[in-house]
């Protein structure tokens, strides 16, 4: 299990909501938060189970954590969860502003 996984576990197994997020995060815990939302919005964007794009995502290997930290790693992660999971599409590609 990746960083994601291990701070994830203690927000909990649904997707969140901006308005859900702690104040005055630690890095890891900024980086678990960005997992569980991309999750959620992966989850939409397949109409999947999101405990099995959760448990997809947090089996990656910590070599991907860094994607967390760009619109560009996002569109990625959300490709490699969609193929792992079985679907043809990349769900995610996020607008920049």
């Amino acid at each position: 299990m990746n960083a994601v996984a291990v701070v994830g576990d203690g927000i909990g197994m649904k997707p969140l909501a901006v308005s859900d997020l702690p104040h005055n995060l630690s890095d890891e815990e900024a980086m678990a938060c960005a997992g569980e939302w991309l999750a959620g919005k992966i989850t939409e964007a397949l109409d999947a189970d999101y405990s099995d794009v959760w448990h997809a995502l947090t089996h990656l290997p910590d070599g991907y954590l860094p994607l967390l930290e760009s619109p560009e790693g996002w569109a990625a992660l959300g490709a490699i969860v969609a193929t792992d999971l079985g679907f043809a599409t990349v769900p995610i590609i996020p607008l920049t502003h």
